[in-house]
């Protein structure tokens, strides 16, 4: 006992990121949840501020692995927990992407889910809006943007992906009027990319694998108002050929088939 006193009075920066910490987790633990029982909208706490404050202060002991304690503060496993989520989700959005910039204000309701869509075929969206802050409305949470930028400025926006997040340049297509037509026609161009890189052989795994969601969900909007005129004319529209798309992939299929 005499020991712990003795530790205590030798290490008084520990002894107050200690309590720091244990009245943030008093904070976040029992009073924010009393709170939210009796409010009608949720109060976040204060996140993974308090095993900060604790493990600054047990570097400052002889006893550094006093640090390691941090690992029973609930928000900390959750993180660590949560670690391998996070990594595997990164290596998806490292595949083979496009991204579709538009302002969030041309957005309207009605195409929301048809951009929505678009992600299952690895088409992310970028938005750019007036004002401080993206907006929480239906838009935002259909469309669910991959890159949102508090500025109207689509030029400034396009030099950023480029530069800051490292999108190549012909993996951005900055659309100037947002309707169907031209959701839709952004989705068939780059289907027709991916679908001419199978033709030719140049392809990966994981193409095959957009082009079967393809099939699956967007192809039978695209082809049918392909029919209605909807699409450009002068857009090259291979993969809506009726039987193409289907015979091709059934054709892979066959291969994968043979190689095992």
């Amino acid at each position: 006992m005499n020991t712990v006193f003795e530790f205590i009075k030798s290490n008084p920066t520990f002894d107050v990121c200690t309590l720091l910490a244990l009245l943030i987790f008093w904070y976040n633990y029992v009073l924010i949840r009393a709170a939210n029982k009796k409010s009608d909208h949720f109060i976040s706490g204060i996140p993974l501020i308090g095993p900060i404050i604790y493990i600054i202060g047990a570097l400052t002991t002889p006893c550094k692995w006093l640090a390691l304690l941090v690992l029973i503060e609930p928000q900390v496993f959750v993180l660590i927990k949560s670690i391998p989520g996070i990594i595997a989700a990164e290596r998806e959005e490292r595949k083979k992407r496009h991204i579709l910039l538009m302002k969030l204000e041309d957005i309207k309701d009605e195409v929301a889910p048809l951009i929505a869509e678009l992600r299952e075929v690895r088409i992310f969206v970028a938005v750019c809006t007036e004002g401080s802050e993206v907006r929480d409305t239906y838009v935002v949470s259909t469309i669910h943007p991959s890159f949102c930028f508090t500025f109207s400025d689509k030029e400034k926006a396009y030099d950023l992906l480029r530069r800051c997040y490292k999108i190549k340049q012909e993996d951005i297509t900055v659309c100037g009027v947002v309707d169907e037509s031209s959701v839709r026609a952004a989705r068939v161009k780059f289907m027709e990319s991916i679908y001419n890189k199978v033709l030719n052989g140049s392809y990966k795994a994981e193409d095959i694998e957009v082009l079967e969601k393809y099939l699956a969900t967007g192809f039978k909007g695209d082809f049918e108002a392909d029919e209605k005129g909807l699409l450009p004319t002068y857009l090259k529209k291979g993969v809506l050929s009726e039987d193409g798309l289907y015979n091709l992939l059934e054709e892979k299929t066959q291969d994968r088939k043979k190689q095992k």
